[in-house]
C-alpha cells in the first residue's frame, strides 16, 4: 500500500508538473508572438519613415517654390505624409518655407522721396535685380499694374498716359510730361515731378507689386519628422 501511495504521488506531481511546463509554453508562445509583432511594427513603421525621409528630402526645395505666391505671411509650413500608413496617427514630416522680399515693407503714401532704403532691402535687391526694368518704350493698353525701376544714372522719364504703377528710383529723378501715377513713388534722391503729374496712393496697386516682388524658398535648418504647430 505504501508503494502505491509513493506510485500515486508521484504520479499526480508528475502530471502538475507537465501542466505547469504546458502553460509555461504557452505563455512563453504568447510573448514570442507579442515581441514578434512588435519588432515587425517597429520595422514597418522604420522601412515608412526612410521611404518618407527620401521623399522630402528629394523634393522638400521644390515643394516650397511651388507655394502660391499669394499666401500671407513670410513663412509657410509645408507637410509631407504617406498614404496607406497603419499607423492611427500617421507619419508625418514638416519642413518652412520663407519668403524672400524685393521690399521689406510696403509703401503707405503716394510719394516717398529720399526714403528709399525703408523701402527696398539690400538683400532682395540682390535677388531680385535682374527682373527690374524701367517702364516699356512702346505703350500697352490695360497694362496691369507694373513696377518701373530707374537705375541711378536714369534720372528723367516723360509721362505720356495714365499708369498704375510702383516707380522706384536709385537716385534723382524728374518726372515729365502729363499723365497720372497710381501706386507709389519713392527716390533714393530728389524727386522733381512737372506741374501736370498727379501721383496717387493706390493700395492695391502697391499690394500687387510688393506681392510680385517675392518668393519662397526653402528655410534653413527647418526640417522636422516629429509634430509641429503654425503659429
Amino acid at each position: 500500500m505504501k508503494r502505491l501511495h509513493r506510485g500515486m504521488m508521484t504520479m499526480s506531481l508528475l502530471l502538475l508538473l507537465s501542466a505547469f511546463l504546458l502553460l509555461t509554453m504557452l505563455f512563453n508562445d504568447d510573448l514570442l508572438r507579442l515581441y514578434s509583432a512588435i519588432a515587425g511594427q517597429r520595422n514597418l513603421y522604420v522601412e515608412q519613415q526612410v521611404k518618407l525621409l527620401s521623399l522630402s528630402q528629394s523634393t522638400q526645395r521644390e515643394r516650397c517654390e511651388q507655394v502660391p505666391i499669394d499666401e500671407n505671411g513670410d513663412v509657410f509650413l509645408v507637410q509631407f505624409s504617406l498614404e496607406g500608413t497603419p499607423f492611427p496617427d500617421g507619419i508625418r514630416h514638416h519642413i518652412w518655407c520663407q519668403r524672400d522680399k524685393l521690399f521689406q515693407k510696403s509703401p503707405v503714401r503716394n510719394l516717398h522721396e529720399g526714403l528709399l532704403a525703408q523701402f527696398i532691402a539690400e538683400s532682395g535687391l540682390m535677388i531680385f535685380r535682374e527682373q527690374l526694368s524701367g517702364p516699356p518704350k512702346n505703350s500697352v493698353r490695360k497694362q496691369p499694374p507694373s513696377l518701373y525701376w530707374f537705375n541711378a544714372d536714369e534720372t528723367e522719364w516723360t509721362l505720356d498716359k495714365n499708369v498704375n504703377a510702383v516707380i522706384v528710383a536709385e537716385g534723382d529723378l524728374h518726372i515729365r510730361g502729363k499723365g497720372k501715377i497710381s501706386g507709389s513713388v519713392i527716390t533714393k534722391g530728389k524727386l522733381t515731378l512737372d506741374e501736370d503729374i498727379k501721383v496717387t496712393y493706390s493700395k492695391s496697386t502697391v499690394a500687387h507689386i510688393v506681392q510680385q516682388y517675392s518668393r519662397w524658398r526653402l528655410a534653413e535648418n527647418s526640417w522636422y519628422d516629429f509634430a509641429v504647430t503654425e503659429n
